[in-house]
C-alpha cells in the first residue's frame, strides 16, 4: 500500500500517519516524556523543553505522527534551516549553494510497545518526501553513536556518516547525510575499519573523504566501517539541477511505502 499525501493507513494495521499541527502539541509532549523516561541512557536521545517541542510544528519545520486510533504512538520532525552557521551543511563544509538544499531530520521517537514494526522507516521516508517537495534534496541528521538502532535505520535509508560533533551537554553525535541526487547504489572503494569510540580518529578519516557506511556492534569493541565514494565526472551542481526537475517523477508516490 502506498501513500503520496502521508495520510494512508498502514497495511494490515489500524495505524495511520499524518502531519501534526498545533492541536497535537499535548500528545507530542506526552510521547516525548514517555520516551525520555524509558531511556537506558540520557546520551541516546535529547530531552526537550515544551518550547523546543513546540518548535517542531512551524513554518520552518514539519512533524509527522503515527496514530493507533486517536493515540499518538510515534513521531519525527524535519527542519528547513537557512544557510547559516546552524545549518548542518555549513558544519560539514558545504558551500552556500548546497547548504540551502539541506533539510535536517530531528528526533524520531516510537513508544516501546510499537517498536520493531518499521515505523521509524515510515517516518524517515515521510520526512524525506516533505523535504524534496520543499526543494531540499540533501537530508541530514544527528544520531548518537551508541544508538545503533537509529543509526542502522539511517544507513539502510542510504545516509552515511560524515562528522562527529559534540553537543553542549558533552554528548557526541554523528552527522549522517544523504544527497538524493547521488542515486541509491553508489560504488565504494578503500574500505577500512575504525573503533567506534575513537571519535578523533574517525573525524580524521572523514577529513580524507571516507564516509561511515556500516558498523559491527557484535564485537567486544564495536567498529565503524568507512569507505570512499567513487565520484562521477559530472559536476555536483549540474547533478542537482538535473535532479531537481526529475526528482518528483523518480520518487513519486512510492517514497512512503507502508510496511505490512
Amino acid at each position: 500500500m502506498y501513500a503520496s499525501d502521508h495520510n494512508a493507513c498502514i497495511e494490515d494495521n489500524e495505524l495511520s500517519i499524518r502531519e501534526l499541527d498545533i492541536h497535537d502539541l499535548d500528545s507530542l509532549i506526552n510521547v516525548h516524556q514517555k520516551i525520555v523516561e524509558a531511556l537506558p541512557s540520557p546520551s541516546l536521545f535529547r530531552a526537550r523543553g515544551v518550547e523546543s517541542i513546540r518548535s517542531l510544528i512551524g513554518d520552518d519545520s514539519s512533524c509527522f505522527g503515527i496514530f493507533d486510533g486517536k493515540a499518538l504512538v510515534a513521531y519525527s520532525a524535519v527542519r528547513f534551516p537557512e544557510s547559516g552557521t546552524e545549518n548542518l551543511g555549513i558544519i560539514l563544509g558545504f558551500d552556500q549553494y548546497e547548504a540551502q538544499l539541506v533539510a535536517e531530520f530531528e528526533g524520531v521517537a516510537v513508544l516501546p510497545k510499537y517498536r520493531g514494526n518499521g515505523l521509524q522507516d515510515v517516518l524517515t521516508k515521510a520526512r524525506a518526501a516533505k523535504a524534496i517537495l520543499r526543494g531540499r534534496l540533501i537530508t541530514a541528521a544527528r544520531v548518537s553513536p551508541e544508538n545503533f538502532h537509529s543509526l542502522r535505520n539511517f544507513l539502510a535509508y542510504g545516509m552515511t556518516g560524515r562528522k562527529f560533533v559534540r553537543l553542549s551537554g558533552g554528548y557526541e553525535r554523528l552527522i549522517v547525510v544523504r544527497n538524493h541526487v547521488d542515486g541509491e547504489n553508489p560504488s565504494w572503494m578503500d574500505e577500512t575499519e575504525v573503533i567506534a569510540t575513537d571519535f578523533a580518529g574517525l573525524n580524521r578519516a572523514f577529513d580524507t573523504g571516507l564516509e561511515l557506511r556500516a558498523f559491527d556492534n557484535a564485537r567486544a569493541k564495536p567498529v565503524f566501517v568507512l569507505a570512499k565514494r567513487r565520484r562521477s565526472t559530472e559536476s555536483r551542481r549540474r547533478k542537482v539541477v538535473r535532479a531537481s526537475g526529475a526528482m518528483g517523477v523518480a520518487l513519486g508516490p512510492d517514497v512512503i511505502k507502508m510496511p505490512a
